[in-house]
């Protein structure tokens, strides 16, 4: 199960996503990254299964809506 950082709007919707599991590696490659949000935004952090890997964004960020944001 990925973990996975979401930005959020005010109102509770998914700008964006990032996974923050394995995704940075070779020479170079930061230790740590994450998103940053603006005002009025937030971030939360969520594990995903693994059947939701290959969605469209649109539809990753509907499910992300319905079963992680209170």
């Amino acid at each position: 199960m990925p973990k996975v950082q979401v930005v959020l709007s005010e109102q509770g919707d998914v700008l964006g996503t990032l996974v923050v599991e394995g995704a940075a590696s070779g020479d170079g490659a930061p230790d740590r990254f994450g998103i940053l949000e603006r005002a009025g935004q937030r971030v939360i952090e969520v594990e995903l299964g693994d059947d939701l890997a290959g969605l469209a964004p649109e539809a990753l960020h509907a499910e992300i809506k319905a079963n992680h944001v209170s």
